[in-house]
This record gives C-alpha cells, sequence and structure tokens, in this order.
C-alpha cells in the first residue's frame, strides 16, 4: 500500500486546519499555480462544505512537499 497520499492528506490537514471534507473538495486547479511556481505557504480562499462560510487557510512547506512528491 501507498502510504504518500494519506501522509500528505495528514499533513495538509494539520498545517491547514481543514476538514477531511474540505480537503477532498480542493481541485489541483486550486493550488496549481503556487505549486508550480514553488510558493510556500499555499494560500487558500476556501469556503467550508458543512457551514457555507468563507475562510482563508494556508498549507505549510511540510505539506507543500508531500504533495509535489505525490504529483511528481
Amino acid at each position: 500500500m501507498d502510504k504518500s497520499l494519506y501522509r500528505s492528506m495528514a499533513a495538509s490537514i494539520v498545517h491547514s486546519g481543514l476538514s477531511l471534507s474540505d480537503l477532498l473538495a480542493i481541485k489541483y486547479g486550486d493550488i496549481r499555480k503556487e505549486l508550480e511556481k514553488g510558493v510556500t505557504p499555499i494560500c487558500l480562499s476556501l469556503t467550508r462544505k458543512k457551514t457555507g462560510i468563507a475562510f482563508i487557510t494556508f498549507m505549510g512547506s511540510w505539506s507543500v512537499k508531500l504533495l509535489k512528491n505525490l504529483f511528481s
């Protein structure tokens, strides 16, 4: 079993404070520009699925590193 997906998800939840449902709702296009430019932390402007409330959060360098490894 490849654990890199789960490590990436766990790091993203820890760094951003996102719920699992909010994390799973993120599309590659939401982070593509910053991820490809190597920007850290990645700023996410999202709306909570459960409440519909807009918020801003960040994914730190550990999360970004694991995401890059996952996509490579």
